[in-house]
């Protein structure tokens, strides 16, 4: 029973990331509802991995749930998407700094391995933005868990979780992956030098640039509505 318990968890657990895949490239926006009987469809299971899917999702942040409501992409006005922003950057910008103090070589090599992977998936063409993405969240992911303090890193994944979306879809805009990639480049080059404060302020500037790309990018999308 434990065993059956555990291959369901896990199933849910794949279901889930793959719809916080499709969620981040953009074939569901924001408040559109999520039917749980097409998505078992989609992977060929029953609703029940769907349903614990969507909770787990919900529990991140990513999905919203009601009661007798069908689940649906989580949304926030403006506002509340920069007021998350303003804090994940000072969370994530003092996770940096505490991992350039902790960070094993292990754990650095990695983080050079990931940047270099980012620049590698941006030569191809046409590019993949939605793996470049990943990549990204992989680079910031690395760097919170390099800080080795649980309490940040809980705080640090639920604040993205709440962003998710409009980070990725900012990623996307004219010239931003080239951008993003020296930011990332000088980040990197501020830990390997041991500096932290260069670090911490270096991500601190990346997530206002981010904060402004995505007003940007909202504004444009309303004025056009």
């Amino acid at each position: 029973m434990n065993q059956q318990t555990d291959e369901r968890g896990t199933q849910a657990a794949k279901i889930a990331g793959e719809i916080q895949q499709i969620i981040m490239s953009g074939e569901f926006q924001p408040g559109d509802g999520l039917n749980e009987q097409a998505l078992a469809d989609r992977y060929g299971v029953s609703r029940t991995p769907i349903r614990e899917a969507l909770r787990m999702l919900a529990a991140a942040g990513v999905v919203e749930q009601q009661p007798r409501k069908r689940a649906r992409v989580a949304e926030m006005p403006l506002d509340r998407i920069l007021e998350h922003l303003e804090a994940l950057a000072e969370v994530e910008a003092t996770c940096t700094r505490l991992s350039v103090r902790r960070m094993t070589p292990v754990e650095r090599a990695d983080l050079a391995e990931i940047h270099e992977r980012f620049c590698a998936t941006m030569q191809n063409a046409p590019q993949d933005i939605l793996a470049i993405s990943n990549l990204n969240l992989q680079f910031h992911e690395r760097l919170i868990r390099g800080c080795h303090n649980s309490a940040l890193i809980d705080v640090a994944k639920h604040l993205a979780s709440k962003v998710l979306f409009y980070r990725a879809q900012q990623a996307a805009q004219d010239g931003r992956l080239e951008k993003s990639r020296k930011e990332h480049e000088n980040i990197l080059q501020a830990v390997q030098e041991d500096d932290e404060e260069k670090a911490y302020k270096l991500m601190r500037n990346h997530f206002e640039i981010v904060s402004s790309n995505i007003t940007t990018l909202i504004s444009t999308r309303r004025t056009a509505s």
